[in-house]
């Protein structure tokens, strides 16, 4: 067992996995970053960066069944309208 981040004991498959994550990810931000426009700024990096993470976080949500109803949110919105 190894002291792994926040002093949690991993072992040396866990750090692997861990690693492997990091690298995927580090793979995708570099992908998503060339794809943006050649003069794109730093904030425009982050608002990307940030934008695809939300959008992950609402696929991972859906998938983990935890959605609204369209209809939900039908209701909602004319509501908000009606206002």
């Amino acid at each position: 067992m190894i002291a792994g981040h926040g002093s949690v004991m991993m072992d040396k498959k866990d750090l692997r996995s861990v690693s492997a994550m990091a690298t995927k990810t580090k793979y995708r931000v570099i992908r998503m970053i060339e794809d943006l426009p050649e003069k794109v700024s730093v904030d425009g990096i982050v608002a990307e960066l940030f934008f695809r993470l939300q959008v992950d976080a609402g696929l991972k949500e859906l998938d983990e069944g935890r959605g609204v109803p369209h209809k939900s949110v039908e209701k909602r919105i004319s509501k908000w309208l009606k206002k």
